[in-house]
C-alpha cells in the first residue's frame, strides 16, 4: 500500500484538486446500475487476466471531458505500475455520477459508486483488494469511501445480492488514505506542486482549489490541511 500511496503523489500532474460542482445543491441520487451486468464484466476480465489482486481507485468525480481524460490516464498509470493487479475506477460523488452520465458538459460517461464496483470485485472473488482514495484530504467524501469498504467487508452491500461469506472471511482488504491524510505529508506535496508549477508561478499566481467540507461538518478535522498546504 505504501507503493500505491507514493505513486499517487507522482500523479499530481494529471489530477485536479477541483473536479465537480458542489453536491449541496442537489438531492442525493444514485445511478442504479445493473450490477449483475457489472459482475459479469468484472468476472470476464478476471477470467481473461487470471489475476488475484484488484485495485479500486476512488475519485471524488467530475463532469468535464478534460477530467475524464485525466482519470483515464491515471488508471493507465496504475495499470502500468501494478501489472499484477486488475485496476478499476469509480466516483464517490453521486451527483458527479449522475451528471457525467447525463453528459452535462458534452461527453457522457458512465461511472459507478464504490459499493457497486466492490460488489463486482467480490463476486469475481479476487483474493486481495486495494481501495485507494484519490481524494486530497480525508473529508466527507472519504468518509463515504470508508463506509463502503466496511459494508463490503460485512456483506452489507447491494440489496438481495449478498456475497459469499466464506470468501469474505479470507479476502484481504486494504484501504489507502487520501493524499494529505498526515501532516508530515504536507511538505512533500507542497514541494512537488512547487516543482510541477514553477513555470506558471513565475508568470503570476497559481491557485489550487479543493472541495472541502462544511464548517459544521468538518470530517476528520481535515479542512486545516488546505491552510497547511498553502503555508508550506
Amino acid at each position: 500500500m505504501k507503493k500505491i500511496k507514493i505513486f499517487m503523489m507522482m500523479l499530481l500532474a494529471v489530477l485536479s484538486f477541483a473536479a465537480c460542482d458542489d453536491d449541496d445543491d442537489d438531492s442525493k441520487q444514485s445511478i442504479i446500475s445493473e450490477y449483475t451486468l457489472n459482475d459479469q464484466q468484472v468476472a470476464a476480465q478476471k477470467a481473461k487476466s487470471g489475476k488475484d489482486k484488484a485495485v479500486l481507485l476512488v475519485a471524488f468525480g467530475s463532469t468535464w471531458t478534460n477530467a475524464f481524460a485525466a482519470f483515464d490516464e491515471t488508471k493507465r498509470a496504475y495499470e502500468a505500475a501494478f501489472p499484477d493487479a486488475d485496476v478499476y475506477f469509480c466516483f464517490s460523488s453521486d451527483i458527479c455520477i449522475n451528471r457525467a452520465s447525463a453528459g452535462e458538459h458534452g461527453e457522457s460517461r458512465n461511472y459507478y459508486e464504490p459499493r457497486y464496483l466492490l460488489h463486482a470485485i467480490g463476486a469475481a472473488k479476487y483474493k486481495t483488494v486495494y481501495v485507494q482514495s484519490l481524494q486530497v484530504i480525508p473529508g466527507e467524501e472519504f468518509a463515504n469511501v470508508v463506509a463502503a469498504v466496511k459494508k463490503f467487508a460485512n456483506n452489507g452491500y447491494v440489496k438481495d445480492a449478498h456475497l459469499d461469506d466464506e470468501y469474505l472471511k479470507n479476502v484481504e482488504i486494504h484501504l489507502g488514505m487520501p493524499l494529505l491524510n498526515n501532516l508530515d505529508e504536507v511538505d512533500d506535496v507542497a514541494k512537488l506542486l512547487n516543482d510541477l508549477y514553477k513555470d506558471e508561478a513565475a508568470q503570476g499566481v497559481v491557485a489550487f482549489m479543493g472541495h472541502g467540507n462544511p464548517d459544521n461538518y468538518d470530517s476528520f478535522k481535515a479542512n486545516v490541511r488546505y491552510t497547511q498546504l498553502e503555508e508550506a
